[in-house]
């Protein structure tokens, strides 16, 4: 069975994507819009160009991949009064970079090419809290009035591509707080992923990390910062995946799918890795301290038992 799928693009027309018999999972827009954006279409996918710029030589959208996480409480009209918003960035002009060096040089330097930040409005334990888990970015303290500036100032003069994970809530909290991002495409990884992996039904965020073999760790997950880096990680790694499966793809094609693994692949520090370790071996550590603790006290109880019984026997 063959479908149209359609994407509406700001300030240009709507952009007729390839007709394409499903495998296994729901064929979503979002996918194709993947490919559009990166060029990830093989000989058997034919895309009609849209109004989203290119890089000059390259089949790159010119855009900011731009992953948002809002960590909070959306329970009336106005704006919540305690949030977390994680945002994780990057630059296809760093990412066309990345992989002319990887198809000119055979490797390419990925450090910091994908940015996070995250904020944070309400109690100040809560924003320590948060800061405390954050593996990406450092969560700032800020007033809502700054935080739009901030971003305002992050995608000045950019186009924006928005990426989400089930972000129905991400959404309303972006209406609510009128954050100003006006993406060309909101992108739910959520949808995105169920053609390239086949799945029927929408992972939640662990879920998918786990099935594309994503390094992390469940514990720091619903953390903005966090959540907002897997998101776009997510993203990348479905891009990926998805290439896997197309036909034809040049030298120049398969030297950004490489870049991409290794963006969504990158491993965890091994600081954090310690860190939680430890952690998840911590309940049976706190278990064995507090049986050693309490054999000690009925140690210490049996000897002063000795010690009285041998006074008590002098008299």
């Amino acid at each position: 069975m063959n479908a149209e799928f359609l994407i509406n693009v700001e300030n240009g027309p709507l952009v007729e994507m390839a007709n394409r018999i499903p495998p296994d999972g729901v064929m979503r827009e979002e996918t194709f819009a993947l490919r559009d954006l990166l060029g990830l279409y093989g000989q058997d996918l034919v895309f009609s160009a849209d109004g989203t710029p290119s890089h000059v030589r390259s089949v790159i959208k010119d855009v900011l991949l731009l992953a948002l996480d809002f960590e909070g409480e959306i329970c009336s009209p106005a704006a919540p009064l305690g949030f977390r918003l994680g945002i994780s960035v990057l630059d296809t002009r760093r990412l066309k970079d990345l992989a002319e060096s990887q198809f000119r040089d055979g490797g390419a330097d990925i450090q910091d090419a994908i940015r996070t930040c995250s904020f944070c409005t309400g109690p100040s334990m809560d924003c320590l809290k948060e800061r405390r888990k954050e593996i990406f970015g450092n969560a700032r303290e800020m007033k809502i009035e700054e935080m739009r500036t901030t971003i305002q100032a992050l995608i000045s003069g950019r186009h924006v591509v928005l990426v989400v994970h089930g972000g129905e809530n991400d959404l309303r909290f972006l209406e609510r707080l009128q954050i100003p991002i006006q993406p060309l495409y909101i992108i739910d990884t959520q949808k995105a992923a169920q053609n390239p992996l086949g799945l029927t039904a929408r992972p939640s965020l662990e879920t998918l990390l786990t099935i594309l073999e994503i390094p992390h760790v469940p514990s720091i997950l619903h953390v903005a910062g966090n959540d907002a880096t897997y998101t776009l990680r997510s993203l990348l790694m479905i891009a990926v995946k998805d290439a896997e499966m197309a036909h034809g793809l040049d030298d120049k094609q398969q030297a950004l799918v490489v870049i991409l693994c290794k963006l969504a692949g990158s491993p965890l520090p091994e600081s954090v890795k310690k860190q939680y370790a430890n952690r998840g071996n911590g309940g049976e550590g706190q278990k064995r301290r507090r049986e050693e603790k309490k054999a000690a006290k009925k140690l210490i109880r049996e000897q002063l038992a000795e010690i009285q019984a041998v006074e008590a026997s002098k008299y």
